[in-house]
């Protein structure tokens, strides 16, 4: 899949999350998608911040999102998973899936760039 229907993809479920009380403080797309490596077998790797995760489990939050990814999959057909995390998980939490996800594309709501700095401080 080529980088501008990643893109359609991603501006997509960003313009759903919009749409809900979650208060999305930034998106980062993260794992092969990221570094040019995907295969036809790849997903599509996104870690949500919001503060709106703050006190709740995991099942909550992606309850919080559920309705918003299958109605990405349902739309796009390609695998597509999501890991919810609030500020300050992001910013502190050590563990290789964090540093994978620090090393993704941060999304913004009209701009895709590099990550070379932790959003969540700024």
């Amino acid at each position: 899949m080529d980088q501008d229907r990643i893109t359609q993809i991603i501006q997509f479920f960003t313009q759903e999350l919009e749409k809900s009380d979650l208060q999305v403080s930034f998106v980062i797309l993260f794992g092969s998608y990221s570094t040019g490596t995907a295969t036809d077998q790849s997903d599509i790797d996104i870690a949500i911040v919001s503060d709106k995760f703050q006190g709740c489990e995991f099942s909550k939050r992606f309850h919080m999102l559920g309705k918003h990814i299958v109605k990405t999959v349902q739309k796009y057909h390609i695998p597509f998973d999501v890991i919810p995390l609030t500020k300050e998980e992001y910013n502190n939490e050590q563990s290789i899936r964090m540093d994978f996800i620090r090393t993704g594309i941060v999304i913004h709501p009209n701009s895709i760039f590099p990550s070379h700095s932790h959003p969540a401080e700024a």
